[in-house]
């Protein structure tokens, strides 16, 4: 993975973990869902430490030359219900630091790269209801994938319960 305009995509570490968890934690904050999910950052860290571990599963980070995390992204590919590799993005956030300067495009293509490596021969990307900004967040979401080939297929529901 290589440098993109001022900052740098590269695969997650074991060193890399306490800044995943503080961005995940702010991304969670921020959500309309926030005060109704509490992020669990011990079984956050737990996840992200068998995540590092596991060879089809990959955390790609976005760091500017300050060594800031500017986003991540969480992919994996499996074969455990097809004979072929299937690959999905299943979290993705970027910093409001980081957005507009192109590190949302950077880490699907990283990501691309990735499955590629991976032998995938079909890709998804989720994106969940989180953001209370009128379905801006979504569009958003929906041009980014749609931009490298990807086509909306089914829904997301939500229901909060009582």
């Amino acid at each position: 993975m290589g440098d993109v305009a001022d900052f740098t995509i590269s695969r997650g570490t074991r060193g890399d973990i306490d800044d995943i968890v503080a961005s995940a934690t702010r991304f969670y904050e921020s959500t309309d869902q926030h005060g109704r999910l509490t992020i669990n950052k011990g079984n956050y860290r737990a996840t992200l430490e068998e995540f590092i571990d596991n060879p089809y599963v990959c955390s790609l980070l976005a760091r500017a030359a300050s060594g800031e995390l500017l986003g991540y992204m969480h992919i994996y590919c499996q074969n455990d219900y097809t004979v072929e590799m299937v690959g999905e993005m299943f979290q993705m956030y970027v910093e409001p630091a980081g957005r507009g300067k192109g590190v949302s495009r950077a880490l699907v293509e990283a990501a691309l790269e990735q499955y590629k490596k991976w032998g995938c021969v079909r890709l998804y990307a989720e994106g969940a209801a989180g953001i209370e900004d009128g379905g801006v967040n979504d569009k958003l979401f929906e041009n980014l994938w749609t931009r490298y080939g990807y086509k909306k297929q089914g829904i997301v529901m939500m229901k909060e319960c009582a």
